[in-house]
């Protein structure tokens, strides 16, 4: 058994783990602040990592519990960022840190821990189960693209204080918020595509906005609450769809409760 340290805040070994990882072995990424700016944050974010025993000051596996309250006043913590140095992926380092992770949340009273993957099996054995799954996918505008609608654009994030502790997705170098009078769009760009993250409004209005200013398809990303996709197909939009990333819940209390829908943005 290797020893599993847990602080507040992420260490600089496990942010340089992090970067190699998720950002420079992949050819993408600004910086950690860009993408997590939360990190920052000592009172809602734990890193558990595990240390090089030949190096101490290196990082070989690390992941990130992010709490949040839930509107019922419980409090759930979000896992993501979740790596294993390559050197020493298959030493088991990675359930070393979930059993830490479950054993960490408990303690602190957590009532459930919150992950997205795309390999739902790995969690399986860790007790996590099925709880929704996303759509991912493209839209295409209609033949006949008749909007006039009154809109501003902007750089996302903003100077708004809630906007800039948010943060990029690892897969966007920048963004940007087009607002009219009813409804509101977050579009993230990077790697020759424009992802629309994010939207307010209802959805007729949403997709009025879309139509007026969508010029060429774009990514997009649904819970499985969402009911914009039924508004943009009855207006003539083509939506290619797949499934997505599969939200997984650990429940550490005996009485299961409602996670209300987390945004692309405010994921790990």
């Amino acid at each position: 058994m290797s020893d599993v340290i847990a602080r507040a805040g992420a260490s600089e070994a496990a942010r340089a783990l992090f970067w190699d990882v998720f950002f420079s072995s992949r050819g993408r990424g600004v910086s950690l602040q860009v993408h997590f700016p939360w990190l920052e944050n000592d009172r809602e974010v734990t890193c558990l990592e595990i240390r090089d025993p030949s190096n101490l000051e290196s990082a070989i596996a690390a992941l990130i519990i992010r709490v949040i309250e839930l509107p019922t006043g419980e409090s759930v913590g979000l896992i993501g960022l979740v790596c294993v140095h390559e050197e020493w992926r298959g030493a088991g380092l990675s359930v070393e840190l979930m059993s830490a992770a479950m054993d960490h949340a408990m303690h602190n009273g957590l009532s459930a821990l919150v992950l997205w993957t795309q390999k739902p099996g790995i969690y399986d054995r860790h007790g996590f189960r099925f709880d929704e799954q996303d759509s991912i996918g493209s839209i295409y505008l209609p033949s006949e693209c008749a909007e006039n609608i009154e809109y501003v654009t902007s750089d996302w994030p903003g100077s708004d204080k809630h906007d800039r502790e948010r943060g990029l997705p690892p897969f966007a170098l920048h963004g940007k918020r087009i607002k009219s009078e009813c409804a509101e769009l977050i579009l993230l760009g990077g790697a020759n595509r424009v992802t629309l993250a994010e939207w307010q409004g209802e959805d007729s209005q949403v997709a009025s906005l879309i139509q007026a200013v969508m010029a060429e398809p774009w990514v997009i990303n649904v819970c499985a609450q969402s009911t914009l996709v039924a508004e943009l197909t009855k207006r003539g939009f083509r939506v290619d769809l797949v499934p997505g990333a599969v939200r997984m819940i650990k429940w550490l209390t005996s009485r299961p409760l409602k996670v209300h829908p987390i945004k692309l943005i405010d994921r790990i």
